[in-house]
């Protein structure tokens, strides 16, 4: 489904947080399904394993959990 010119733009620096082995990545993820939650987009709830990923210090996993809830 399309993202918000917003919300995408958050998306793709969540990737790049994530492909950085980035802490900020878990802020970013933050606003990003706040973002989400407001636009009434359901993606917000599909994002939990990705928080939950980055909650283990497992960036390479909440890149791939991403990729499974929201293709590039």
């Amino acid at each position: 489904h399309a993202l918000s010119d917003r919300s995408q733009a958050l998306l793709q620096g969540l990737r790049e947080l994530l492909r950085d082995d980035d802490a900020e990545a878990g802020d970013l993820l933050e606003t990003l399904t706040a973002q989400l939650v407001a636009e009434g987009d359901p993606l917000a709830a599909e994002l939990a394993a990705v928080a939950r990923a980055i909650d283990r210090i497992d960036f390479e996993g909440a890149l791939a959990a991403l990729d499974r809830v929201h293709a590039a």
